[in-house]
C-alpha cells in the first residue's frame, strides 16, 4: 500500500504541473508509477479475496459454480493479460490447443492460475512464464512453468504450507500443475 501511496503522489504532481507530460522521461516515469499502482492495488485486493475465500472455506461457506469454461478464452488468455506487466523483460505464453472445455468453477480455476502465475513473476526478471493446458490419460492438465531456476530443496517440503512464502532468492522458479478429472 506504501509503494501505491508513494506512487500515485508522483503521478499526481506530474499531472498539477502547468505542462503535464511534456517530456518522455516524464511520460516514462509517470507510466512506471502507475504501473506500482496497479500492482499495488491488485496485490491488496488479491490478498483481501484470498483471506475472505479463505474464511468463506474454513465456515464451509464457499460458494462453487461449476459451469462449461474453455480454457483457453476464459482462463489462460485472460491470466496471461493479468500477467503481461514486465515490459517486455518476462514473455508471457499460452500452450493450450483450442476447444478445450470443462466443467468448472471458471473464478476459482482463474484465481489459482493468476496466484501461481504471479507467484512465477515474483522471480523471473528476464525470461519466460508458460501457461499451458493438455489432454494427458483422459484429463486435463494445466501447468505454470518458467524460466527461474526452481525452488530450492529444502523447501520444498513446506510448499503448500498455509502462509508459507519465499521471497529470499530472486531467481527461483518451479513447474505447477493443477489436473482437472
Amino acid at each position: 500500500m506504501a509503494a501505491a501511496i508513494a506512487a500515485c503522489s508522483f503521478v499526481k504532481a506530474e499531472v498539477n504541473k502547468e505542462n503535464p507530460l511534456s517530456d518522455e522521461d516524464a511520460k516514462t516515469s509517470t507510466r512506471e508509477d502507475v504501473a506500482i499502482i496497479d500492482n499495488s492495488l491488485r496485490f491488496v485486493s488479491d490478498l483481501l479475496r484470498n483471506m475472505l475465500d479463505m474464511h468463506r472455506a474454513a465456515n464451509k461457506q464457499l460458494d462453487v459454480n461449476f459451469i462449461p469454461t474453455d480454457l483457453l478464452h476464459d482462463v489462460l488468455e485472460p491470466v496471461a493479460g493479468m500477467l503481461q506487466v514486465r515490459q517486455g523483460n518476462v514473455e508471457i505464453i499460452i500452450d493450450c490447443p483450442r476447444n478445450i472445455t470443462v466443467m468448472t468453477d471458471s473464478l476459482r480455476l482463474k484465481q489459482v492460475m493468476l496466484n501461481l502465475g504471479r507467484n512465477s513473476s515474483k522471480f523471473v526478471s528476464t525470461g519466460y512464464i508458460r501457461l499451458s493446458a493438455a489432454v494427458v490419460n483422459g484429463e486435463v492438465q494445466l501447468a505454470v512453468d518458467d524460466s527461474g531456476t526452481g525452488i530450492p530443496i529444502d523447501k520444498r517440503k513446506r510448499l503448500f504450507s498455509k502462509f508459507q512464502e519465499s521471497l529470499d532468492v530472486l531467481s527461483q522458479g518451479t513447474v505447477s500443475f493443477v489436473r482437472l478429472a
